[in-house]
């Protein structure tokens, strides 16, 4: 089930994602416009909340109104999914490039204040005959921290709380293996996870 407040959105991807899969996908999937502090729709075992979608929320209150009705929302066993994004380079105006080969990925970090953690970011793609989609997608956020989130959380009534670290190999590379960690090296920038049981 996936619930936003942008009927065109929900729209567009029900009709080139949900019924472009098939209709064995289709039949489970169920799309809702709605906002989601207002926790609308059936409970459920995991509530998520990916690709930093939280961040739009830019002051605690808010915050803590969403986590309450994500809580709301999920079933007595559930558990609540969150990444999170964070490090020194999170923090800075910054550009990625990734050439994923028919076109260029381009993530830039435009402006972050200190004082607050928002934050302007976009996605860019470039193409090879010159075009570019500048930007395709743009996002004002909050950038919260790991603490802040497990605070809120825990104020939200969520009785436990889980920061989760990504384990590596020899070359340093992902394994898709997580751990709960006591504590942790601060890299450049990093990408993880947060978990919280009803």
């Amino acid at each position: 089930m996936g619930v936003d407040l942008d009927g065109a959105t929900l729209q567009w991807g029900q009709e080139h994602n949900v019924d472009a899969a098939g209709p064995d996908v289709a039949a489970r999937v169920q799309l809702i416009e709605a906002n989601v502090l207002e926790g609308k729709g059936p409970k459920g075992d995991i509530v998520c909340a990916l690709n930093f979608s939280y961040c739009c929320l830019t002051d605690r209150p808010s915050l803590l109104d969403y986590l309450k009705a994500a809580r709301r929302s999920l079933l007595p066993s559930g558990v609540f999914v969150a990444d999170v994004l964070g490090g020194p380079d999170a923090m800075t105006a910054s550009e990625e490039r990734n050439d994923l080969g028919d076109f260029v990925y381009r993530w830039q970090q435009e402006f972050f204040d200190p004082l607050t953690h928002e934050m302007e970011c976009h996605i860019h793609f470039d193409f090879p005959d010159g075009s570019k989609l500048e930007p395709a997608f743009s996002y004002q956020w909050r950038l919260w921290t790991m603490p802040e989130l497990a605070d809120a959380l825990r104020d939200a009534g969520f009785s436990a709380v889980h920061r989760l670290w990504e384990k590596t190999n020899d070359q340093g590379d992902g394994t898709g293996k997580f751990f709960e960690p006591k504590r942790i090296e601060n890299w450049d920038q990093w990408w993880t996870y947060i978990v919280a049981e009803r």
